[in-house]
């Protein structure tokens, strides 16, 4: 078996994930994670362990975000991270996806990290109203 080209993948995941995020499609989303991808979010409390809630959560910020943009991008062996900026409600946003990926680009870890605390704040409501929603 051949090495693993690190920088083909986080440029071919890069493109994939930027392409779902303009469409924000749950089944898009689920094809980009591994089976039992690790979230860390701002918004909720300590690392969770599950697909399908990878899934939700991203979709569902992307729903509470408004003019949401990626502005960055880096990559190395270790992962990607993009850089993104939104508003929600009267806030402006500033924030970073950092991923770990296994070897056929799919999301094995993400880590959300939002400022300011104003603006987080107001996402983990609206978060947390979409969440309630969908479960009742």
């Amino acid at each position: 078996m051949g090495e693993v080209d690190q920088a083909a993948i986080a440029a071919d995941f890069i493109r994939r994930w930027r392409a779902w995020a303009a469409t924000h499609d749950p089944a898009g989303a689920a094809a980009m994670f591994a089976d039992n991808p690790t979230l860390m979010s701002p918004v909720f409390h300590g690392p969770k362990q599950s697909k399908d809630y990878a899934v939700a959560v991203v979709c569902h910020a992307l729903a509470v975000f408004e003019n949401f943009r990626y502005v960055s991008e880096w990559s190395s062996d270790d992962g990607v991270i993009l850089g993104f900026e939104a508003n929600v409600g009267p806030h402006q946003l500033r924030g970073v996806d950092r991923f770990r990926l296994d070897d056929q680009g799919r999301v094995t870890e993400l880590e959300v990290m939002i400022r300011p605390l104003n603006a987080l704040a107001e996402v983990g409501e609206r978060m947390k109203a979409r969440f309630a929603a969908s479960a009742a």
